[in-house]
C-alpha cells in the first residue's frame, strides 16, 4: 500500500466530516466531565461520557441528533459532493512510491 494512501495528502485542504449526535454530546459535555475533577484520561472521560448518553432518554437524545443533522446538511451545502474518501487520495501509484509497504 502506497504511503500517501495511508494520511491525508500533504498540500491540500482536508475536510473534515461533520460530527455525529454523539460527538456533538461529546463536544459539550467534555468540560464538565473535567470540572468534575475525577478523571483527566481521555479515554476514561470517554467511557463517562458514553455512559452518560446511553443513559439520557430518546428525548434528550434527539437534541444531539437534530443538532447532527443540521451539520450534515450545512456541510453537504458548503461541500456539495463530498466525500470523506476524497481526504485519502493516492497521488503516486503503489509501484512508483519509493516508501511502499508490503500487506
Amino acid at each position: 500500500m502506497c504511503c500517501e494512501c495511508l494520511s491525508p495528502s500533504a498540500g491540500r485542504q482536508v475536510v473534515k466530516k461533520p460530527l455525529n449526535a454523539f460527538m456533538l454530546y461529546m463536544k459539550e459535555m467534555r468540560h464538565k466531565v473535567l470540572q468534575e475533577g475525577r478523571e483527566r484520561e481521555s479515554a476514561a472521560i470517554n467511557r463517562i461520557l458514553g455512559r452518560r448518553w446511553h443513559a439520557l432518554s430518546q428525548s434528550e437524545q434527539s437534541k444531539y441528533y437534530d443538532l447532527a443533522q443540521k451539520e450534515r446538511l450545512l456541510h453537504m451545502q458548503l461541500y456539495p459532493g463530498w466525500s470523506a474518501r476524497d481526504n485519502y487520495v493516492c497521488t503516486v501509484r503503489p509501484s512508483q512510491c519509493p516508501y511502499t509497504v508490503s500487506v
